[in-house]
């Protein structure tokens, strides 16, 4: 059994910073405790998992009961059913237009941040 310290998170090998700059034992084998990147693809990944999730959820059937919110999921199921395809492909349109947005103005700048304060 060692009796070493347990770290206090994975450490993702980055350039290492002077030796002065982290108290001796926090971070061993040249690499430092850096998980900024792995908490931006999570942080992707997680929103985009909901946001599906909330987008499906706004149409919910069981039996002869139906509740419906309002919103893109709503607007894109209530076109399928009537079976108006061209109001199907600008719903479609729509939600991907916003994705697109959403991945430009917030997580590739974040993605940029982490690739160039973290890089190897």
């Amino acid at each position: 059994m060692s009796s070493a310290p347990p770290r206090r998170c994975r450490p993702i090998c980055v350039k290492p910073p002077p030796a002065s700059a982290w108290p001796a034992g926090r971070c061993g084998g040249g690499c430092c405790c850096r998980p900024f990147p792995a908490y931006v693809t999570g942080g992707l990944t997680a929103s985009g998992g909901a946001w599906n999730a909330s987008v499906v959820a706004e149409v919910v059937s069981w039996g002869n009961t139906t509740l419906t919110a309002t919103g893109i999921g709503a607007y894109i199921a209530a076109q399928t059913a009537a079976g108006d395809h061209p109001r199907i492909a600008l719903g479609v349109a729509v939600m991907s237009l916003y994705v697109g947005l959403l991945n430009r103005t917030v997580w590739e700048r974040l993605y940029t941040f982490a690739r160039e304060r973290f890089s190897f």
